[in-house]
């Protein structure tokens, strides 16, 4: 059925997403034509120049390490792991049980 929207007449090949803005601009108010026009126009910009790195020693290494990718991974393995545990806590659980994920839960906190 989707290919039969494209057709413009009968034995006319269709062709593909005929009139699709045509069709979308009819039923827009004139907000949302500036809203969509807004969008388009900041998908078209491209990003800004990534910051200079610091000459203080201190302010570069935080920098260096910041912004390396290993830093994202590792990140994104601290939260994940800190969602598994918190996902272990249930109802009757040992004391030492629910001690250790207090600690764990620490050392996140901390991170």
């Amino acid at each position: 059925m989707a290919d039969a929207t494209d057709i413009k007449e009968i034995d006319v090949q269709p062709e593909y997403e005929i009139g699709l803005d045509g069709s979308i601009d009819i039923l827009m108010t004139e907000d949302q034509k500036k809203y969509r026009n807004a969008l388009k126009k900041m998908a078209k910009r491209k990003p800004t120049k990534a910051f200079p790195r610091p000459r203080f020693a201190f302010a570069r290494f935080l920098f260096d390490l910041t912004t390396n990718q290993k830093f994202d991974i590792f990140i994104m393995i601290c939260i994940f792991l800190n969602m598994f545990c918190m996902c272990l806590e249930h109802h009757n659980q040992t004391l030492t049980f629910g001690l250790t994920l207090g600690y764990i839960n620490h050392v996140f906190v901390a991170m």
